[in-house]
């Protein structure tokens, strides 16, 4: 997915529906899971959820729509780890 790439890139935030609930994240890392599926490791700053508060979600991008790029960038966190073992394969991610 381009915009996610371009969005991790340029750290630049992102919106999407997932799972019919709206979504505003920071992203940080998009590939393929060790389950074979596309998907999106971020840090959700907003919208809604099924879980308590801010934090580190991953989502998979198939249970996604709407993209979209927004302009306003984030710095990364420290907490983040660039070694995600959910990954079997990486496209892109911060850096």
């Amino acid at each position: 997915m381009m915009v996610v790439c371009d969005a991790i890139r340029s750290h630049l935030q992102l919106r999407f529906s997932y799972e019919g609930l709206p979504r505003i994240v920071e992203p940080y890392l998009h590939g393929v899971t060790t389950a074979g599926r596309p998907a999106l490791r971020a840090y959700q700053i907003g919208g809604s959820s099924r879980h308590a508060g801010a934090g580190w979600r991953l989502f998979g991008l198939a249970k996604t729509s709407g993209l979209a790029l927004l302009d306003e960038p984030f710095a990364i966190r420290p907490e983040y780890r660039s070694h995600d073992r959910a990954f079997r394969v990486i496209h892109c991610q911060v850096v």
